[in-house]
């Protein structure tokens, strides 16, 4: 479903529904780095400003954890997602 680009708007939102479930759901950075890297080849481009945002925040919480390797990834691959976007946007 996340990459049929004829599936109607109805399943384009059940599927961004479940994506920000899971990568909101509580997991530890690391996991929903991995999760978000898999999914990129995998989604519609209309959902890659969904993980963008989701990208954001781990980059945000892996900062406020000291995981300054990790922000660095997640702020680099938002960035090939969303280009021209910066950290702290």
């Amino acid at each position: 479903m996340f990459t049929n680009r004829a599936a109607p708007k109805s399943a384009l939102k059940a599927s961004e529904a479940q994506l920000m479930m899971v990568l909101g759901g509580g997991y530890e950075p690391e996991l929903r780095l991995r999760i978000v890297r898999v999914l990129v080849e995998r989604v519609d481009l209309a959902l890659h400003s969904v993980l963008a945002k989701h990208l954001e925040d781990i980059e945000v919480e892996a900062k406020d954890r000291g995981m300054q390797d990790l922000a660095g990834l997640a702020n680099q691959l938002r960035n090939q997602l969303e280009p021209g976007m910066e950290s702290g946007e």
